[in-house]
C-alpha cells in the first residue's frame, strides 16, 4: 500500500493509468489507437473496489461473532451499524470515483475519435459494436470513411 493521501484515502492506495496525452513521433495511427492499445479505457477498478469493500466488512462481522459469540442480537446489531458507517463512506466515495472515472474516459474516447476521423458517427458506432475498444475503433473508423464517401 502506498502513502496515506488526505486527498483519496477511499482508494486504498490504488492508482489508475494516466491517459496518454500524444502519439509517438512517426506513428502512422491517430493518438486514440495509442490510447487503446495503452488501457486507457479498461474499466475502472472502482467498483470492483466497493464490492470488496462490502465483503471486507461481511468478514469483519463474522470474525467478531467468531470472538465473541455470547454477544447478544442487540449489542451486535449496535457494533455493526457503527462499523458499516465507516465501511458505507468508503463505498460511496469508490462508487462516486467511478462514475467520475468513466464518464472521463468515455468523454475522451468520444473526443479522440472526432479528432481523428472528423465525423461524429459514435450513436451508429456504439449501437453497432460488441466488442471491445479496440473494435469500437474499427467500426468508427469505418463509418467515418462511409460517411466521408457519402459527401464527395
Amino acid at each position: 500500500m502506498g502513502k496515506f493521501d488526505i486527498f483519496n484515502w477511499w482508494k486504498r492506495g490504488v492508482r489508475v493509468t494516466t491517459p496518454l496525452t500524444k502519439a509517438p513521433k512517426g506513428s502512422g495511427y491517430p493518438l486514440v489507437w495509442h490510447q487503446i492499445q495503452h488501457g486507457d479505457f479498461r474499466e475502472s477498478p472502482y467498483w470492483e473496489m466497493s464490492n470488496e469493500e462490502i465483503r471486507l466488512f461481511e468478514k469483519e462481522v463474522e470474525e467478531y461473532v467468531k470472538k465473541k459469540p455470547y454477544l447478544g442480537h442487540e449489542a451486535l446489531d449496535e457494533w455493526s451499524r457503527s462499523r458499516w458507517s465507516t465501511y458505507q463512506k468508503r463505498i460511496q466515495k469508490l462508487r462516486e470515483s467511478h462514475v467520475e472515472y468513466e464518464n472521463k474516459r468515455i468523454h475522451l474516447l468520444k473526443k479522440g475519435f472526432l479528432e481523428a476521423f472528423d465525423f461524429d458517427v459514435w450513436e451508429e458506432s456504439i449501437s453497432e459494436c460488441e466488442g471491445d475498444e479496440m473494435d469500437l475503433y474499427e467500426i468508427y473508423k469505418r463509418k467515418s470513411g462511409e460517411k466521408r464517401n457519402e459527401q464527395r
